[in-house]
């Protein structure tokens, strides 16, 4: 009775007690030499505690074959078995007895081990069965919607043709699963935010011009340069769809990169998301005025605030049709730190800006201290770089050689991997600008000379 109290149910104790009988009857009969068979179903047959046997009297029963097992279930739920004398059954029947004594005989501990294992299996059973319960109690069933079925016209065989025969093109749209299982196929099948991925093959640029200040569109459509960098509102009034596609069409029919200049490393009072207020109550993001250049404010670039500013130029700049973005004061980290911000906000514009058209181009200018960071290589098309050879303290002065070096190893780690160089000097007369420029087609980067007002 081990069986019966170690598992705690009326029917364990039941089998528990016929094994017990069986046992015992079996133990009785090998003493005197043989295993009779009428013992044993005796010993199967008796009364069990705590079930009741059916009251009624059994149907006669037809003779069945010497080797033939039928077996019956009475309504108290106690199957009983009649078989003839054969070898085979009673194989069966000792390897049952050898079953049941060795679980009696097993230590407790293997008997507790046991009964834990099947209450846990249990209950991770029942608990599964109840989760997809109340999935389809929330979702319901949903059936799948009709196949909508297009026949296929064939075309006429012809004489040297084998006939066609008609197919049906069908369509079947599956409705999204519910509850835990529809959770799931959303997590899996949603859309990632697009990374900053570079151009396989940036465009053939020789040559480019620099304008920030009193654009003329029809002045630019006339110029012969390949790329032209202008500010998209830098007078006040944004430039139309119209004038930006002027500017894209050389004299003779080619076609023009144009792309819009934006400072992410300063604030300017004359763009339109400036407030008068600022002056008295700056935001937390703004810092000092630029002494060089009048009415420019250094930003802390990392503030979340200052990025959604210049998140929604960006993306009125794609709107109106420009083919890249020209990234001015990147170099802004020099003077406030926060290096690996600037990579990172740098990434987060090309990624913004690509994840609408994935075609638009990203040039960075200045801080080519970053280009060693091939994070942020990943997130350009291309690089710009001021006074390379002149400039770099004072206009029309000569950079060390030691500074002319590093800034010549950077630039060729973008060059090296297909991306253009752009350089722009502001040379102090015509003799210097003829010579920077020899050296900057000796670097195989594409050179500009021009004023620092950048007005024509």
């Amino acid at each position: 009775m081990a069986v019966a109290r170690g598992i705690g149910g009326p029917l364990a104790e039941s089998v528990a007690h016929v094994f017990a009988r069986a046992r015992h009857a079996a133990a009785q009969d090998t003493e005197n030499g043989d295993v009779r068979d009428d013992d044993l179903m005796s010993a199967i047959d008796s009364p069990v505690p705590r079930m009741q046997r059916p009251r009624a009297a059994a149907a006669p029963r037809p003779p069945v074959a010497r080797s033939a097992v039928r077996v019956t279930a009475s309504p108290g739920g106690i199957a009983s078995a009649h078989r003839a004398k054969a070898p085979m059954a009673r194989s069966l029947l000792r390897d049952a007895w050898s079953r049941g004594a060795a679980w009696q005989d097993a230590p407790a501990h293997r008997r507790l081990t046991f009964v834990l294992k099947f209450v846990a299996c249990a209950l991770a059973g029942a608990t599964a069965a109840l989760l997809l319960w109340q999935g389809e109690q929330r979702g319901g069933e949903q059936p799948l919607p009709r196949s909508v079925e297009a026949p296929v016209t064939p075309a006429a065989p012809t004489d040297t043709e084998w006939p066609v025969r008609e197919v049906k093109v069908v369509k079947v749209t599956v409705e999204k699963p519910q509850g835990v299982a529809g959770a799931l196929a959303a997590l899996a099948t949603a859309p990632t935010t697009p990374a900053a991925v570079p151009m396989t093959k940036p465009p053939e640029i020789k040559s480019w011009l620099y304008q920030l200040q009193n654009i003329d569109p029809a002045a630019i459509a006339r110029a012969p340069e390949d790329l032209a960098v202008i500010d998209y509102d830098g007078d006040g009034s944004a430039l139309s769809k119209g004038e930006i596609g002027q500017m894209r069409r050389k004299p003779d029919g080619s076609r023009r990169f144009v792309f819009a200049y934006i400072s992410i490393g300063e604030a300017e009072t004359y763009r339109r998301y400036w407030e008068k207020s600022w002056r008295k109550r700056p935001p937390a993001w703004l810092g000092k005025e630029n002494a060089k250049w009048r009415g420019n404010y250094a930003v802390r670039f990392w503030d979340p605030d200052w990025q959604a500013i210049v998140f929604a130029r960006i993306d009125r700049i794609v709107a109106a049709g420009f083919d890249g973005l020209y990234l001015d004061k990147v170099d802004e980290f020099e003077t406030l730190g926060h290096r690996d911000d600037m990579v990172e906000f740098v990434a987060r514009i090309a990624a913004r800006a690509k994840s609408a058209r994935n075609d638009l181009m990203i040039v960075s200018q200045n801080g080519d201290d970053l280009l060693q960071e091939p994070k942020f290589r990943r997130a350009i098309d291309g690089f710009a770089r001021e006074d390379l050879f002149y400039g770099e303290g004072s206009d029309g002065v000569r950079n060390t050689a030691g500074s002319i070096r590093e800034s010549l190893r950077r630039l060729k780690l973008v060059a090296a991997e297909g991306k253009p160089v752009l350089v722009v000097e502001y040379p102090r007369d015509d003799e210097q600008a003829t010579a920077v420029r020899r050296e900057i087609a000796d670097a195989n980067f594409i050179g500009l000379t021009a004023k620092r007002a950048l007005d024509r």
